[in-house]
């Protein structure tokens, strides 16, 4: 929306059709962006990234240094559809298999506070 200075990775205001201006920026993955920083730990990571929130929990392993707390909107359920609920489901079911635990859910239902037990 050219009226707003908010973008969306996946264009799920429009059904993912993605179509229409876009623009490309450059962004580091979480472990590129871990290493560039040179840090030890992660006590929390917060993603309010306009729909590409899903794609940064998804790839999260067991592997990296996992954050101690996420804490994270899900932009797509603002626009709930089949393909937002699946997506979300999807990405929570893989932050629980990492060890997370949902311990907050506002109001909306779009933003989660989530913590590592593991």
């Amino acid at each position: 929306n050219p009226a707003h200075v908010s973008h969306s990775a996946l264009d799920f205001q429009n059904n993912y059709e993605q179509k229409g201006d876009f623009i490309e920026v450059a962004a580091l993955s979480y472990g590129d962006l871990i290493n560039d920083l040179c840090l030890t730990e992660v006590p929390m990571l917060k993603l309010d990234i306009e729909g590409a929130e899903i794609e940064v929990l998804m790839a999260l392993s067991d592997g990296d240094m996992l954050p101690q707390q996420i804490c994270v909107e899900y932009d797509e359920l603002l626009r709930p559809s089949e393909i937002a609920a699946d997506r979300v489901r999807k990405a929570h079911n893989h932050l629980v298999d990492l060890g997370y635990e949902a311990v907050f859910k506002d109001t909306l239902g779009v933003n989660l506070l989530y913590v590592r037990s593991v």
